[in-house]
């Protein structure tokens, strides 16, 4: 559930901002109630609780009680005949630096890749993104069109002008951050209307080949939604960067180096049977 997930984000921050998401918190409360009404039971459902119960308690152990917020959460566990003490305590995902080396297999590299939003100062060294590039050219596309261009900020200066635009790394003081990737890719490359959506396809299985390239070499990643940018920010990044209208924005890519140890979401993955249908 999006509204969990975004709770989840918070509750890893390296520093937990007391009121922060109190909106989403009463959403995510609005659609548990719904599931449990409909009987709507999944474990995604079930996951959201043990999200939702951490969040409550990380916002009402202080001074501050949030007291609508705690009211709010009693009562949806009262309305739906839930005991607090048997949902399971929330455990934040720990990842040793040291897991990421020596990676042997791609089914332990899927395992172990999960997107990390606080890097080390350490500078990203641009050849080994270009060899990462290299290796995600083996992407397949629509008749080998290889529609995808990217963009490559290192730049101080750029990297601010993207802080400014873009929520994804606004903590500028616990997220460093000095190397972007920005996916796009040339509509003219395909033909519309059948093929409006190819271009967002391919760069899309482009995009995740570049993640798992840079995972394999060593290197945390954080995909980023390019839906954050407004018109006006999306205005403003195009005329910065000189980005034609026959490119399409995808998504950007932060990449940096891991921390000895990485704090980062569970991020729980939905089981087979939840989505694969047999005929």
């Amino acid at each position: 559930m999006k509204y969990s997930s975004r709770l989840e984000k918070s509750i890893n921050s390296k520093k937990f901002v007391t009121g922060r998401g109190l909106e989403l918190s009463s959403k995510l409360i609005k659609k548990l109630d719904q599931a449990f009404k409909n009987k709507m039971i999944n474990n995604q459902i079930l996951f959201s609780l043990v999200v939702l119960k951490k969040y409550v308690f990380l916002q009402t152990n202080n001074t501050d009680k949030n007291t609508k917020l705690l009211n709010e959460y009693k009562l949806f566990l009262k309305k739906n005949k839930l005991n607090e003490a048997t949902i399971n305590d929330y455990k934040s995902r720990k990842l040793p630096y040291n897991k990421t080396k020596n990676i042997k297999s791609f089914s332990e590299l899927n395992k172990l890749r999960r997107s990390v939003r606080y890097f080390s100062t350490k500078k990203v060294n641009l050849k080994d993104i270009y060899k990462a590039l290299e290796i995600s050219q083996n992407t397949p596309s629509v008749c080998n069109r290889q529609g995808w261009k990217v963009f490559l900020f290192n730049k101080k200066k750029d990297i601010d002008f993207f802080r400014t635009i873009h929520k994804g790394f606004s903590d500028k003081k616990n997220q460093p951050l000095n190397c972007l990737i920005l996916i796009t890719f040339n509509k003219n490359f395909f033909e519309y209307p059948i093929e409006r959506n190819q271009g967002y396809t391919d760069s899309g299985l482009f995009s995740m080949s570049l993640v798992y390239a840079l995972a394999d070499m060593g290197y945390a990643t954080c995909t980023l939604n390019i839906n954050n940018l407004t018109h006006k920010n999306e205005y403003l990044l195009r005329k910065r960067f000189s980005i034609s209208k026959n490119l399409s924005l995808v998504m950007f890519i932060a990449v940096g180096h891991y921390l000895k140890l990485n704090i980062t979401p569970v991020s729980v993955k939905n089981k087979v049977k939840d989505f694969v249908i047999k005929k």
